[in-house]
């Protein structure tokens, strides 16, 4: 019989995702140091030096400076999954089985089953044997064992899969400056969640320019790679020794 290790995967992963988009920033101008405050300019970042086109677009002198929040929306995006393969032990027997066929005798025997005696009785028998699992024939071979000359591997892995992912945008950079063709600049992350933006100085009309596009990312949850299916032994064979 066979020793049957049981069934093991690879783990089931997940890439990074990919194809998703991220929507046109905005950035919003306030003096409140949590950004909760009324803004005092808000509006789109797009890809050339614009106006905003919302809120006042002039920002007052205040003691503390003025704070900015960008923020853009993900959206699509899929994960692709590793392929998962069995790993493990292959079978073992658990004993094994050494038989030697005797020579063609050189003269006819007559009837019955003609063959040596074996030379070392301690470790040999003399036997008979045939496929499947039979009754000894009658006679001096009586002592029946049963032995399986091979298995069907049978142990395999359920596809692995990836859920929807949780989106996410980063790495992108803009500028907000009062200059008409943005060329005096402040640099800030896109996206941000409220950061120091400038001095107390007042601002007047503010210009925005989006520098480098966010890029849109996230993480799948992996699901599947789960073992199942067995090892079966084959090849019954019926061995019958004195």
């Amino acid at each position: 019989m066979p020793v049957l290790p049981p069934a093991m995967c690879s783990t089931c992963t997940c890439d990074a995702a990919t194809g998703g988009t991220c929507s046109d920033p905005v950035a919003v101008l306030s003096s409140s140091q949590t950004c909760n405050g009324q803004p005092c300019a808000m509006g789109p970042i797009m890809p050339n030096c614009s106006l905003f086109t919302t809120g006042t677009n002039t920002c007052a002198a205040t003691p503390m400076g003025l704070f900015v929040s960008v923020s853009t929306m993900p959206t699509g995006g899929a994960c692709a999954a590793s392929v998962v393969m069995p790993v493990g032990q292959p079978p073992k027997w658990t004993t094994n089985v050494v038989a030697c066929a005797p020579p063609a005798p050189s003269v006819p025997c007559g009837s019955g089953i003609c063959a040596p005696a074996p030379t070392n009785p301690s470790s040999f028998k003399r036997c008979v044997f045939r496929l499947g699992d039979l009754a000894c024939p009658p006679g001096p071979y009586t002592d029946k064992k049963m032995i399986d000359t091979s298995f069907d591997d049978e142990r395999h892995c359920s596809a692995c899969a990836c859920g929807a992912p949780n989106p996410t945008c980063s790495g992108g950079k803009a500028v907000l400056t009062s200059h008409t063709n943005c060329s005096s600049t402040v640099d800030v992350d896109v996206p941000t969640s409220c950061a120091p933006f400038a001095t107390q100085a007042a601002w007047g009309p503010i210009y925005a320019v989006l520098t480098v596009p966010p890029t849109a990312g996230g993480a799948c949850v992996a699901a599947g790679g789960a073992p199942s299916g067995s090892v079966k032994s084959t090849g019954a064979t019926t061995i019958c020794c004195m």
